[in-house]
């Protein structure tokens, strides 16, 4: 009986230790998803700081740079405007995204963030793209304004150039926070 008794208090400490250990495990798992998690969210806010201060540049180097080569000052001012606006909409949709809030606050508030920057950046392109369309329609139209007759081959290379050129580096931008934001939501319900 007593051995019964010996066998059964050495089963509970060592069910006790497991216990202890699978606490500071989930322990450890959690601060280390936390900090990956600040870490991706750290990486998708720097890259919109990017975008947003490129954004804030270009617009009046546009002005300059488009009247230089004769383009109206309505093309100019539009190109300004939308490349404001394009900012503007990138610092509304980052501004309740937070890398220090995700790493103290609620995993599931941060995964919810998460899914709506995702489903806002997908819905950017409804409106970026016929707005990118309709100003490369319009650049065209000013570039044949321009050229008065005159080869405007080396115009139309210059903007394709510049438009696959930017597309590239914009489509990547795109590609690379919503790959993040999967990554994060993804990590975050795995471990729930």
């Amino acid at each position: 009986m007593e051995d019964n008794l010996l066998e059964l208090k050495e089963m509970r400490e060592q069910i006790s230790l497991l216990k202890e250990k699978l606490a500071n495990e989930n322990i450890v798992n959690d601060r280390l998803l936390r900090e990956s998690t600040k870490s991706k969210i750290f990486g998708i806010q720097r890259q919109a700081t990017i975008i947003i201060i490129a954004g804030l540049f270009a617009a009046p180097y546009s002005i300059w740079a488009f009247r230089n080569i004769g383009l109206s000052w309505f093309f100019c001012g539009a190109t300004a405007v939308m490349l404001l606006f394009c900012s503007c909409m990138t610092a509304l949709m980052h501004s309740r995204i937070n890398s220090n809030r995700a790493a103290s606050g609620s995993l599931v508030e941060c995964v919810k963030q998460m899914k709506k920057l995702k489903q806002q950046y997908i819905d950017w392109y409804k409106i970026a793209i016929p707005m990118l369309a309709v100003w490369i329609i319009w650049l065209a139209i000013e570039t044949i304004r321009i050229s008065s007759g005159t080869p405007v081959l080396w115009l139309v290379i210059g903007m394709l150039i510049g438009a696959g050129v930017g597309g590239f580096i914009g489509f990547r931008a795109h590609k690379k926070v919503i790959d993040t934001c999967d990554d994060v939501i993804a990590s975050i319900e795995d471990l729930q």
